[in-house]
């Protein structure tokens, strides 16, 4: 509003008229419209008061106009609500993409600042994590890890000569020295046997000192929490011995197996064909990758000598 139009708007309203209007624009916030309301409110009163002949008529009439308005703070408020709903429809939606577009852009901002300002925090134990994960609150006593633990400690040295060589390709020395080492390996078997008698298998990880260097991990950087790389590459060296005993456990079953197919035994070979189908299975599912590809591997063993079985022997159904 310029100059001269404020001066023909006082030259026409009581001061206290122009007070209350100007009150009102203030009020708004809305600079788009102010020209706009402060004309309807400067009509609004010029009709009221058309009929006022002097000047104590007039001021008597607006100070009553201004009461039936009402504060003027809360009718700008209603001017100005009143005023938004009334824009058209591509401002408001110009105006609701602008604000969503600020909010992801503040929300970016913020997880931003928090990656440069903040530091990571491991709030996970992994390993209790993974002993809990498999083990699920079942008892003690229906894991089968114990009995495969103690058949692996009852299992002999396996004979150099004989870890590569198939069983149909041995010759008769070699047989007699494979069915001394499987007299050996007789109370193993039959810890295996009871074992997959069991309905669960679960291991049990050791915590891993940070203090101690293991691979991966640079020797200035002892004491630090391992990183996840490090974390596994640590419990895969823990586990490999293991994991070979496993193996050869479950290559010891296997030459019971083609021993007593040889030998017509086709119920008893079968049957520890089956063990050793559970054995695998045992595995599978637990724990690391590695455990779960020994497993897949020993499973696989077992449902390879049932064909053999079965297409070697007549089985009786």
């Amino acid at each position: 509003m310029d100059s001269q139009d404020k001066a023909q708007f006082s030259d026409r309203l009581p001061r206290i008229a122009e007070d209350y209007i100007g009150t009102i624009v203030k009020k708004m916030r809305y600079r788009r419209v102010r020209h706009d309301v402060k004309a309807e409110l400067h009509a609004h009163f010029e009709d009221a008061l058309s009929d006022c002949h002097t000047d104590q008529e007039r001021q008597a009439t607006a100070k009553q106009l201004i009461e039936t308005f009402g504060d003027a703070r809360q009718l700008a408020r209603l001017i100005r609500r009143a005023k938004k709903r009334c824009r058209p429809l591509w401002l408001k939606v110009t105006l609701r993409t602008a604000q969503v577009f600020g909010v992801l852009l503040l929300y970016f901002v913020l997880s931003m600042s928090r990656l440069y300002i903040g530091q990571p925090v491991i709030k996970v134990d992994t390993i209790q994590w993974l002993n809990q994960t498999m083990r699920q609150d079942r008892p003690e006593d229906l894991n089968a890890r114990h009995e495969i633990e103690e058949a692996i400690a009852q299992l002999p040295d396996s004979p150099a000569h004989l870890t590569s060589i198939p069983f149909a390709d041995m010759n008769e020395v070699q047989r007699e020295a494979l069915r001394t080492y499987l007299e050996e390996c007789e109370p193993s078997l039959n810890r295996l046997r009871q074992s997959v008698e069991k309905p669960y298998y679960w291991g049990h990880y050791e915590p891993i000192d940070s203090n101690e260097p293991h691979p991966g991990q640079d020797s200035q950087n002892q004491g630090e929490v391992l990183s996840t790389f490090e974390l596994t590459a640590c419990l895969t060296d823990e586990l490999m011995p293991k994991l070979r005993m496993h193996r050869q456990l479950a290559f010891a079953m296997r030459y019971q197996i083609e021993s007593d197919c040889e030998q017509g035994h086709g119920e008893q070979a079968l049957a520890d064909s089956l063990v050793l189908v559970r054995f695998g299975r045992h595995l599978c599912g637990k724990g690391l990758l590695i455990e779960e590809l020994v497993g897949t591997a020993i499973t696989g063993l077992g449902m390879g000598e049932i064909n053999h079985v079965l297409s070697k022997l007549d089985i009786d159904g």
